[in-house]
């Protein structure tokens, strides 16, 4: 019973340190900044903020991404028989869009699923967190990143105010990525297009999201006739070619794997500044059937 009673206690007086957003100086400066540089009113943003607090789960989540994994077991977890099996069926379901979306972008059909493949698995997994309380989360109780997270605190007040969305009702990642693209908030307002003539950018319309992708790799230098990697040796004796990179992995059993990147493999780290993930995406890729 004392053991239930402290831990009550314990709960109790954290939670009373708990501060909405809004009463914070450095999210008054912030909101001061939105009303001075982009005409919002101080007010609805105070209302906003203040039905929000530090979300701890955020911040413990971002100190341990995925991405830190070995290749080997980032590999496991992302390159599974489920996850192939189900782009196999995405691929046949969504043909069109697809085969649009790379005639249109030069992106191969396969890259882009790869890519909903391993961000919200084909748009089932699209994140539980609220896109606004965690990038304030990030955006003040974050030093690391804070500058990046408030610029996308900033972008995500200006998407809800163009596109007219609900900023209660937007989920995401711990990160503050949104829907089957898993894209941020400037990426959002910079790349996402009306695929599907709906007349809208939302990109929780699966045809959105697939010509948004496209666009969005497009817009960063895909080369529609480049190689991605190719496996090679670590004493191979090369002369590197511009945008090339000679890339080590560390697989299962502390093997080590060693890759020459290319153009387009920095490409889909632009997506996700990690090599670990541009891997797992193009492995995937070709699990679907990409070639080359």
């Amino acid at each position: 019973m004392k053991k239930i009673y402290c831990l009550i206690l314990f709960v109790f007086i954290n939670s009373s340190f708990a501060k909405s957003f809004d009463t914070r100086p450095e999210v008054q400066q912030f909101i001061v900044t939105m009303v001075k540089k982009h005409n919002f009113e101080k007010n609805q943003l105070e209302l906003l903020f203040n039905k929000y607090d530090t979300n701890q789960e955020v911040l413990q989540k971002i100190a341990n991404p995925t991405e830190k994994l070995s290749w080997g077991q980032y590999k496991k977890l992302l390159i599974s028989n489920e996850r192939i099996n189900k782009g196999k069926v995405f691929l046949k379901e969504h043909n069109k869009a697809l085969l649009k979306a790379e005639k249109q972008f030069g992106v191969p059909k396969e890259l882009i699923t790869a890519i909903l493949g391993v961000e919200s698995f084909y748009g089932e997994v699209v994140g539980r967190f609220s896109v606004l309380q965690a990038l304030a989360t990030l955006a003040f109780d974050y030093p690391p990143r804070e500058k990046f997270f408030r610029s996308e605190l900033e972008n995500f007040l200006l998407l809800i105010k163009e596109e007219k969305l609900n900023p209660h009702t937007i989920t995401g990642s711990y990160a503050g990525a949104m829907s089957p693209a898993q894209f941020i908030s400037s990426s959002y307002r910079a790349y996402a297009i009306d695929f599907a003539n709906a007349g809208t950018k939302d990109l929780n319309n699966m045809h959105n999201a697939i010509g948004s992708i496209a666009n969005y790799f497009h817009k960063h230098g895909w080369q529609s006739q480049g190689k991605i990697a190719v496996k090679t040796k670590q004493n191979n004796p090369i002369n590197l070619p511009k945008q090339t990179a000679l890339l080590e992995f560390v697989g299962e059993n502390n093997n080590k794997e060693y890759w020459l990147g290319f153009n387009n493999f920095t490409v889909i780290t632009k997506y996700n500044n990690s090599n670990n993930y541009a891997m797992a995406v193009y492995q995937l890729a070709q699990e679907l059937g990409l070639e080359g």
